[in-house]
């Protein structure tokens, strides 16, 4: 089997999971629009999204604490065998030596104070014309969650919003 058609059918297979119903959808649009080849994922929890960025990108490094072992397990066994993905066990903002992202997608802690932290650490690594986003951008968010306000007050309104809460900003040409 070819690997293109391995990623079809993995995508298709990650579209009928529960998560995967209501991520990959809205995270395909995102890879149309940012193009990405190297993601770096906060946030990882069991890897739908880690799974469908290491099927699409050619460098996907996923930070994630992952305080419970049988979620890591999961997480492991979804995307361990993935060559072109990592898994740091870890909290965000976590910088890697060589930083040559195209992609940052903000999704773990979704506080305040870790989302501003995370934009104002990732923003200046980017290159020009790189891409930073995530996810829960929302009107409605659940207490804690502080996504909309470091967003908008750092980067201002997403000119990119999904339907599942992602949200897309370019970085700019200077």
């Amino acid at each position: 089997m070819l690997f293109s058609e391995f990623r079809a059918r993995r995508i298709a297979e990650l579209i009928e999971e529960q998560w995967g119903r209501q991520r990959i959808p809205d995270l395909m649009e995102v890879c149309s629009i940012a193009r990405p080849t190297s993601v770096l994922e906060t946030g990882s929890y069991r890897g739908v999204s880690t799974e469908f960025w290491a099927l699409t990108c050619a460098k996907v490094v996923s930070i994630d604490p992952s305080p419970n072992m049988l979620v890591r397990r999961e997480l492991l066994a979804r995307v361990g065998h993935y060559p072109n993905a990592v898994l740091v066990e870890g909290t965000s903002p976590w910088v890697p030596k060589i930083f040559d992202f195209d992609l940052v997608y903000l999704d773990g802690d979704h506080s305040a104070p870790t989302v501003y932290a995370e934009i104002e650490t990732y923003l200046p690594l980017l290159a020009e014309g790189a891409w930073i986003g995530g996810h829960d951008y929302t009107d409605t968010p659940s207490p804690g969650d502080g996504v909309k306000d470091a967003v908008d007050e750092l980067l201002g309104v997403p000119p990119y919003r999904f339907s599942d809460g992602s949200w897309l900003v370019q970085k700019e040409n200077k």
